[in-house]
């Protein structure tokens, strides 16, 4: 029983490389924007947090010194407002290049299959067994590689944030 794990999860791994050698041969300039998005995103929180802490410690210099509002306050003010306002703007950007990436590799991918139907012979073609394989790797579509991408920026994202 473990055997069987261990070769569903090398094979799941086999696949997932696959899936993604495909999305890197076929769009490399979306896939990679596609990570750096990812990692911008992530990386934004700490952007966060630096200047909320900027702005905790400028009102405690101004409650110590007795000062009134300061240009460092109004400044470290204006920009934790924009480090609130990019994560939307790279949010859609995301958004954006997901769905490029999605309709791009399912074009790549219906010429992928002609391209290799086209190679097979009409034997081969019309038998059970390739139209049982055929049916089967229809029901995952492109949809699986949607998925593998998605789940792949999201531990991008989840690494990019535990080492921020």
């Amino acid at each position: 029983m473990e055997q069987i794990q261990k070769d569903s999860y090398a094979v799941l791994f086999r696949v997932i490389g696959r899936i993604l050698a495909f999305s890197w041969k076929r769009e490399k300039a979306l896939f990679i924007l596609k990570v750096l998005l990812s990692i911008a995103g992530a990386a934004l929180v700490y952007v966060q947090l630096v200047s909320f802490s900027s702005i905790v410690d400028e009102i405690i210099r101004i409650k110590q010194l007795g000062l009134g509002i300061t240009n460092s306050l109004i400044n470290n003010g204006i920009f934790l407002g924009a480090s609130f306002l990019v994560p939307s703007i790279i949010g859609n950007l995301d958004s954006l290049v997901d769905t490029m990436l999605r309709n791009k590799l399912g074009t790549k991918m219906n010429l992928y299959l002609v391209d290799i139907y086209s190679s097979l012979d009409i034997g081969t073609f019309e038998g059970a067994d390739f139209q049982t394989k055929r049916d089967r790797a229809n029901k995952w579509g492109l949809g699986s590689i949607s998925n593998v991408i998605y789940w792949s920026m999201r531990i991008v994202r989840g690494v990019v944030g535990v080492i921020v």
